[in-house]
Order: structure tokens, then sequence, then C-alpha cells
């Protein structure tokens, strides 16, 4: 009888620093970096860039791709890097990425995804993503600055602060 008790009493005292562990992790406090102005930041390190009319986005091609830019419902291959508009674009804070640049393409190391440039449509990327691929050619590299109105506006992703654009380096490999 006593032994159980004690396997009791043990059992619950664990029971209740696993739960002061939970407690404590709760209270981490996410830091916003700080991130500049679309226009500013395209200014400072894209000085002739333009921003596509009436979008405010900015897609700076680094490496003319040939052929046709891709249509709604094509299948597109791509490597890409996102990163925060904090520090000039080589030394930006990666947020995501997908660019392994392995010796032979396959599935596994690049992201595929259809072209779909309905604005009604319930969408698999960010609205930006989609306007930035409909600009470029197969074999293109570029540089997408993106709003936040055509990301993620006011919500928080991760270490993405609210209201904040965004850079994405990109490469289209393949349309299909």
């Amino acid at each position: 009888m006593v032994r159980k008790l004690f396997a009791g009493i043990i059992v619950f005292s664990l029971l209740l620093v696993a739960c002061d562990k939970d407690e404590e992790e709760k209270e981490i406090d996410i830091v916003d970096i700080e991130v500049m102005d679309i226009d500013e930041y395209a200014a400072l390190y894209f000085p002739d860039a333009e921003p596509i009319d009436s979008i405010g986005m900015y897609v700076i091609v680094t490496e003319e791709g040939v052929g046709e830019v891709p249509t709604d419902g094509e299948l597109l291959y791509a490597y890409y890097v996102g990163k925060l508009l904090d520090k000039a674009p080589n030394e930006a804070t990666p947020f995501d990425t997908l660019h392994h640049r392995p010796d032979s393409i396959s599935n596994n190391s690049l992201i595929s995804f259809h072209m779909n440039m309905d604005k009604e449509a319930v969408r698999q990327y960010i609205s930006g993503w989609y306007s930035g691929f409909a600009q470029l050619k197969k074999g293109s590299k570029a540089v997408f600055l993106i709003p936040d109105s055509l990301a993620y506006g006011d919500s928080r992703r991760g270490i993405i602060p609210p209201n904040a654009a965004l850079m994405f380096e990109v490469e289209l490999l393949r349309i299909k």
C-alpha cells in the first residue's frame, strides 16, 4: 500500500513539473524584426527597378529565360529563397528556402505548383508569388519584392512580422 502511495506521489510530481515547463514555454516573446518599406528597399538596392503598375510589386529579372511566360493551369518547377527586407539582399534574414541546387533536377529538390491567376480562387501560395512568376520565362532568375498586401497582410507568419513586404530570389526551371 505504501509503495502504491509513494509511486502515485512520484507520478503526480512529475506531471506537475511537466505542466510547469509547458507554462514557461508559452511565455516566449516573439520580437519583430525591423523591415524596410518596399519602395525604400527597391530604391536602395535595386535603383533601376520599377514597380508593376497597380500592384506595387517589383520583379527584377537578373537572368532572362527563353520562351513564353506561363499561362493559367501550367505546372511550374522552381527554386526559391524567401527573405525579409531587413538588410542588403545577400545578408537579409531568410524565412523559407527550397534552393538545394542538386546536380540533377528531381521533384524532391524543388517546388512545383500550378499557375493560378484567378484572384477569387483558393491558392496554395501568396498572391505576389503568382504575379511574379507570371512575368518570367523558363530559365529566368529573378528577385520579387512583394508588398504586404500581396503577402500575409497584417498576419504574423513565424518570423515574418505583420505588414511586412517580402523578398524572394527565384529561378523558374521548368514549365509543363
